[in-house]
């Protein structure tokens, strides 16, 4: 459990000094030969670097599923974005009955806009019921790593679990289709 603890507090902190690291000052950007694209990225108002997202997810018949899993993030420079998402998933069949949910923090990176590299933890709480009146509840946490493709802001990721446990509620490895855009239009 304290492997768990100190991972959640070392991903925190890098997603939130990334979120909050911004150079203020034009001649902070004189020296460094990149500088166009992350003066663009950070000379963009907040506002315009937000971005919104996620995915969703099911099926109908005789097994159930369906998923919903909205994200928020900011962009920190012109390919990574950083941020936070929820988890809800709820799944029937012939004999239980379950739902999960849980927040995440995420980092994406992009290659030439195209390209996705993605890492998320998440922590999962689950709780099973079957028709026998038998269940349980617990947290788990999962470790995503992954990649995809993204064109006009909608993407396609392939992710693994790289913590296993043998109540992961997922098929490994995970394939999301879903999208990040701009939240006020840019």
């Amino acid at each position: 459990m304290f492997k768990y603890k100190a991972l959640v507090f070392f991903l925190v902190v890098i997603v939130s000094s990334s979120l909050f690291a911004q150079k203020t000052k034009e001649d902070d950007y004189a020296s460094s030969p990149s500088s166009t694209k992350k003066e663009k990225a950070a000379k963009k108002p907040f506002k315009d670097r937000l971005r919104l997202g996620g995915n969703l997810s099911g099926s109908l018949g005789t097994y159930t599923f369906l998923q919903i899993n909205p994200m928020l993030g900011v962009q920190t420079t012109d390919w990574w974005t950083n941020g936070v998402g929820f988890n809800f998933m709820f799944a029937r069949g012939n004999n239980f009955s379950s739902s999960s949910y849980g927040p995440s923090i995420w980092s994406r990176a992009s290659i030439k806009q195209i390209v996705l590299f993605q890492t998320e933890l998440e922590s999962l709480t689950i709780n099973q019921k079957a028709s026998d009146g038998n269940g349980f509840k617990r947290t788990l946490p999962i470790w995503f790593v992954g990649g995809g493709i993204q064109k006009n802001g909608f993407s396609v990721l392939v992710l693994f679990n790289v913590l296993p446990s043998p109540y992961f509620p997922y098929i490994n490895p995970v394939i999301r289709v879903g999208g990040m855009f701009g939240l006020f239009g840019r």
